[in-house]
C-alpha cells in the first residue's frame, strides 16, 4: 500500500510518500505527474522517509516525476533517512537530486 500526501507551501510542493512503492501502485504517482505538468510546479520536495520498500517500477515513477520537475526549470529535493533498501535502489537519483534528511532542511535549500 502507498500513501501519498501532497501539500504546497511557499511555492514548494511537498510530496510525502509512505508505505511501499512498487509495480502495483506506481501508477498512483501519475496523478502527481499530471498535477506537475498542468500547474507547472517548479520546486518539489519528495519526502520518502516513510517508504518501507521500492521496486524498479517505483524507482521509474520517481524518476519520471523528477524529469517533469526539471522540465519545468525547477529544483527537486529528496528527503531521505537511513533506509539502505530504499536508498540503494534509487542511488542513481541521489546523484541528480539534492538530498536532505528532513523537510526543514529542504526549505533551506530553496532559501525559504
Amino acid at each position: 500500500m502507498l500513501d501519498i500526501d501532497i501539500k504546497p507551501y511557499c511555492g514548494v510542493l511537498f510530496i510525502r510518500l509512505s508505505g511501499t512503492l512498487n509495480q502495483q501502485n506506481a501508477e498512483e504517482l501519475k496523478d502527481v505527474d499530471t498535477l506537475l505538468k498542468k500547474v507547472g510546479i517548479r520546486n518539489i520536495v519528495f519526502n520518502i522517509c516513510g517508504l518501507n520498500s521500492i521496486d524498479s517500477a517505483g524507482k521509474n515513477a520517481l524518476y519520471e516525476s523528477y524529469k517533469i520537475g526539471k522540465g519545468n526549470n525547477g529544483s527537486i529535493v529528496l528527503c531521505v533517512k537511513d533506509n539502505e533498501e530504499v536508498t540503494e535502489k534509487i542511488s542513481f537519483l541521489l546523484d541528480k537530486i539534492g538530498v536532505v534528511e528532513d523537510e526543514l532542511a529542504a526549505l533551506k535549500k530553496f532559501n525559504i
